[in-house]
């Protein structure tokens, strides 16, 4: 936008007469800014063509696609960029772009008005294919070659679902082509069947779609007689999805229909089809974490059916006899009888016989004769279960209660109000299943939720965010079993994949990684060997999700196990080592004291978007491969060390679980007993899905802050409570000087409680820490009431802490750049922010100093002339802890570095002037490739950016071998400690590597400008640098090549610039910070001004 608020990008319009020239023309509504040139550059690699033009605001380009193919590759991606001049520009710090300050790329695209008709079609560029298209953003991208990426969107309008009439609304959005041709599948998962729907009804609108691209709205009925029925006697799911296939491209694409949102869900009601031998009930749901409609369609008995809709309008007079009748129905997955629910249901049935317990099975489930045997079995859908449903006063499952209920129908969830019990059918922790299990899932309601460990517990309170009182820690039942000592161990290898989400289908499953890799380890020459030497066999046993496959896993010595042939528990224990990847009877294996190896070639697709609850790399209780060579290698060497469970893994097995006994069936028993308390109506109310959604809207509104103020003003007038707070860059990391503090007070003698602010999925070393949500209400409660407050970066400058609070101030780095007070430019802040952040400093108590340097540095650029502890950095006391070794091979298990290359650690700090919207951006000057060329055999080059870039650098494959992304790494301390040579510029952490002595190269390629335009130094940077100065990727290169020769030219110059600048870092600095902080003159600290 411009001065007056009118879009600076006016026009935009893309023509193509043949397949060689494709015409580009358009214009800027500014007085000053000019277009000078077109820049196509290929988007994954080097490639590029430029086209100039005299200055205008109009421009008008004819790029020639044969010259742009041969410039950029027969299978090059190219983005369009267009090289802007405003004169205006001249008058700011030219600090966005050193070469030229006046001059900018902008991506093509994201005019006012777009037209790209002209050029939508496939264009046949001298027999090769070419496609202009639209990508997400609004941006113009050329795509040359065969296997073009088809990219679309989807978004339900209206859904409405009625036996007379169902029909729908949605728009495809996004589309990166024009549209060819869209048909509606509906498929049964089990069965997988497919067919193909009434076609729907198209509107072209991407004449007044936004950016030019192209968008469809799609309406038609659904008719859901050909939905259902099925030919199975057991339920299934049926996914209904638009196949839709675009210009260009060969492969449809698969496009759902979404919940239109809560309001029009109200729309989408249950259907009855009836019929003469079986009637179905069609219930349309939204997965919880994609909100994909699907239709669940249930098969009753036709008078069954009639006696449920006839039972649930009337099912309020029941509602007095369900105390008074105790009855219990306990089950897992309908067709599954050998998890946590058949061994509580078989205790309960041995040793409370008069208790009228139930178990709901499937009557065609081959696992219906473990449970036949004990009496008291509901087959399902029966009308004995239908009545009970309504009656039963608790539901015992193993996955969603919902499973145990006669039918999920709306009807049938409102009157089945027994208390909800969640047995379990598990050790939480890989995979993040808030989305599925939190307190806030739309589908899953508990009312007791039963874990294995303080730890679990930890994680279900606070990652779930269910009340702590329902959360009880009673062990799984079929621990009880699992623990007899009754079975011999024999020569077993057991191997038990986990379930992928994304396999329901035979054709994705066939050609997908999981299949390739797990039958190339089953068969990898390696592990066959280990089997024909060792005498030993290997039963298989797939997740029953995926039973249909189990004729892909055929091996040598390998025995595929379906689904009720063996029991899992008999198995377990009778097996000397276990393969598994994520399953969590991993878990359970290693609480027997055997070791477990983990294959985990696709953790980053597995866990998704979402982080697992445990650092996997250290708290898994087992060794973990990531390709079936070094699986098979970790098979070899536990087997030849006689399958013995390492000391190291054996203690962390333990922390998750609380009770190695036989009595986890009686400690269920009485957690459900008492379950029933009389607030579980008003529990259920607070936890309901109108309610998450009202707090939801609440959270968004502008109302939201303004209360949590008051309330923290409220709050903060209330004595304070013997509660210190850590809090580590905004609750974005545990790590810091903060964690080194906790962790070191945990080991001390204390009487506080305490809090971490935290918004990730870390595990806290001690459960009892709360951990709490920045910006929650409870985070407002928290602070205002806390006697201390212990963090690394400002607290908000608007919460002025109470009385009684003491505020200590880690900071988080010793100052080489000048800082806030001492700053010339403004370049990269607001109007603001030097206010804002002298208030906040106005606050502080304590300020930490690793040296008399860093103190000097921070008065004045603080202005602060308040009390310093000047005792080194508790951060550092990682790099003397005797365990350092232990660390550093942590940290490449976790950098999935599985040789013994050096680790090159590449640490740039921002730029101020290198902004886009209000980020900070980085471009890597850093030549990867030049470096392969020549380090790749005997290094590995670590990426790790300042926390405030926003962009993220695309590695290419053919650099995934040499470079890893170590951004995310929750730790700096850690990657420094395991680092063999620091690569920087200007960054602080320069200070803490020098006290582990190890060269340093600084790659300060803008030295000048740096210095001398944009932030300048604290001390002079070229006389005191401990390591060589360089400013291009080939004498970093030569550096590298040299380490030995820089170690030691720059060696004294290590030693001294510790000395001057690092010199309390002894492994000592918490232990004096916590003498400080801790003395009775600072816990009773009480401010001079009162709280306002």
């Amino acid at each position: 936008m411009d001065s007056s608020g009118a879009p600076v990008r006016k026009w935009l319009s893309l023509t193509a007469a043949d397949g060689r020239t494709l015409h580009i023309s358009g214009a800027l509504a500014s007085d000053t800014a000019v277009v000078e040139q077109l820049v196509c550059r290929r988007s994954d690699g080097p490639g590029e063509l430029t086209i100039d033009q005299a200055p205008g605001a109009e421009f008008a380009f004819a790029v020639d696609l044969i010259a742009l193919r041969e410039a950029c590759g027969a299978d090059a991606k190219v983005a369009l960029s267009l090289t802007v001049h405003d004169r205006t520009w001249s008058t700011m710090s030219p600090s966005s772009l050193p070469q030229d300050s006046t001059r900018q790329l902008w991506r093509l695209g994201k005019f006012a008005s777009t037209d790209i008709g002209g050029a939508s079609q496939l264009l046949d560029v001298e027999g090769m294919p070419a496609l202009v298209s639209v990508i997400g953003g609004g941006n113009i991208v050329i795509e040359f070659g065969e296997g073009r990426s088809a990219r679309a969107t989807s978004r339900t309008v209206q859904l409405s679902l009625h036996r007379s009439r169902s029909h729908y609304t949605a728009r495809l959005e996004g589309c990166s082509s024009a549209l060819a041709s869209v048909s509606l599948v509906v498929a049964g998962r089990e069965s997988q069947s497919r067919t193909e729907l009434t076609a729907p009804t198209i509107t072209d609108m991407t004449s007044s779609a936004e950016f030019g691209q192209h968008t469809y709205e799609l309406t038609g009925p659904i008719p859901l007689d050909r939905i259902g029925p099925v030919e199975e006697d057991w339920d299934e799911i049926h996914d209904i999805y638009f196949d839709v296939l675009l210009q260009g491209s060969d492969k449809t694409v698969r496009k759902y229909l979404y919940s239109p949102g809560a309001l029009k869900r109200r729309a989408v009601r249950d259907v009855v089809l009836d019929g003469d031998d079986v009637s179905h009930l069609v219930l349309p749901y939204f997965a919880a974490k994609t909100h994909q409609l699907a239709f669940r369609v249930e098969n009753f008995a036709p008078t069954n059916l009639r006696f449920m809709r006839r039972l649930l309008w009337a099912a309020w007079i029941l509602t007095p006899l369900r105390p008074v009748l105790g009855i219990w129905l306990i089950g897992e997955l309908p067709y599954k009888a050998q998890d946590n629910g058949f061994h509580f249901f078989r205790w309960i049935r041995t040793t409370q016989p008069r208790r009228r317990a139930f178990y709901v099975i499937d009557p065609q489930s081959p696992e219906r004769v473990n449970v036949e045997p004990l009496g008291n079995v509901l087959e399902r859908g029966s009308r004995k279960h239908i009545l009970y449903t309504v009656l039963a006063s608790r539901f015992l499952s193993t996955h969603h209660a919902e499973y145990l209920f006669a039918s999920r129908s709306r009807r049938m969830k409102r009157w089945s109000r027994g208390v909800r019990v969640s047995l379990r059918h598990g050790v939480m922790g890989t995979k993040n299943m808030t989305p599925l299990y939190g307190r806030r899932s739309r589908d899953f309601k508990t009312d007791l939720f039963l874990v294995s460990s303080a730890m679990e517990r930890e994680m279900i309170v606070h990652d779930f965010g269910h009340h702590p009182r329902k959360v009880a820690v009673t062990g799984l039942a079929r621990f009880d079993e699992l623990f007899a000592d009754d079975v011999a161990i024999e020569r077993t290898i057991l191997i038990i994949p986990s379930w992928r989400d994304w396999l329901s289908r035979e054709e994705e499953f066939a050609r997908s990684q999981y299949l390739q890799r797990w039958t190339a380890f089953l068969q990898h020459p390696g592990f066959q060997q280990v089997l024909a030497d060792n005498g030993l066999t290997a039963p298989f046993i797939l997740h029953p999700n995926m039973r249909h496959y189990a004729s892909h896993f055929e091996a040598a010595g390998i025995s595929v196990i379906g689904q009720g042939e063996e029991e899992v528990q008999h198995l377990l224990k009778s097996s000397a080592l276990m393969v598994t990847d994520y399953s969590s009877v991993g878990f359970d294996f290693s609480f027997l004291g055997r070791p477990v190896v983990y294959f985990q070639f696709d953790r980053d697709r597995f866990l998704g978007s979402l982080p697992s609850y445990l650092d996997l790399d250290a708290q898994l209780p087992g060794r973990i491969a990531f390709d079936e060579d070094h699986l098979a290698s970790l098979v070899r060497e536990t087997v030849d060390a006689g399958m013995q469970v390492a000391p190291e893994y054996a203690e962390r097995s333990r922390r998750f679980i609380d009770h190695v006994d036989r009595n986890n069936c009686q400690r269920i028993f009485e957690a459900v007993h008492r379950a029933w308390k009389p607030t579980l109506p008003l529990t259920r109310l607070r936890d309901s899905n109108t309610a998450g959604s009202l707090f939801l809207r609440f959270r968004k509104s502008r109302r939201y802050m303004p209360a949590m103020k008051a309330l923290y003003r409220v709050a903060r007038l209330l004595p304070t409570k013997n509660l210190v707070v850590f809090e580590s860059s905004n609750g974005k990391q545990y790590g810091d000087s903060p964690r080194y503090l906790y962790e070191r007070l945990l080991a001390r003698e204390h009487d506080m409680d305490i809090a971490w602010i935290n918004n990730t999925t870390v595990r806290l070393p001690d459960p009892e820490t709360a951990k709490i949500v920045r910006f929650s209400p409870r985070y407002f409660l928290t602070l205002a009431r806390a006697r201390m407050w212990i963090t690394n970066q400002n607290i908000p400058h608007y919460l002025e802490p109470a009385r009684g609070t003491t505020y200590v101030q880690t900071w988080h780095g010793t100052p080489l750049k000048r800082m806030q007070h001492d700053v010339e430019s403004d370049k990269g802040r607001d109007k603001g922010y030097l206010d804002r952040v002298t208030l906040a400093t106005g606050y502080w108590d304590y300020l930490l100093s690793p040296s008399p340097f860093a103190t000097t540095a921070f008065r004045s650029a603080f202005r602060y002339d308040g009390k310093i502890i000047e005792e080194g950095y508790p951060r550092n006391d990682l790099f003397h802890r005797d365990d350092a070794d232990r660390e550093i091979a942590l940290v490449r298990q976790r950098l999935r570095l599985q040789d013994d290359r050096k680790i090159v650690l590449y640490a740039p700090t921002f730029r101020d002037g290198q902004t886009r919207g209000a980020s900070t951006v980085d471009e890597l000057e850093l030549d990867l490739r030049l470096l392969r060329e020549s380090l790749e055999r005997d290094h590995v080059v670590v990426l790790r950016f300042h926390s405030l870039v926003k962009n993220r650098i695309r590695i290419p494959v053919e650099l995934q071998d040499f470079v890893t992304d170590a951004t995310d790494y929750p730790d700096t301390q850690e990657l420094l400690l395991a680092a063999d040579v620091l690569i920087t510029d200007y960054s602080s952490i320069m200070f803490d590597f020098a006290s582990l002595g190890r060269p340093m190269i600084f790659f300060a390629y803008d030295l000048e400008h740096y210095r001398d335009e944009l932030r300048g130094f604290y001390l002079d940077f070229d006389k005191e640098a401990p390591g060589p100065i360089l400013a291009t990727t080939s004498a970093v290169l030569a550096a590298l090549m040299d380490l030995d020769g820089v170690a030691k030219r720059y060696g004294d110059r290590i030693t001294s610039f510790a000395a001057s600048y690092a010199p309390l870092d002894d492994g000592h600095a918490s232990d004096r910070v916590l003498d400080v902080l801790f003395t009775r003159s600072a816990i009773e600290h009480d401010r001079s001004s009162p709280s306002g």
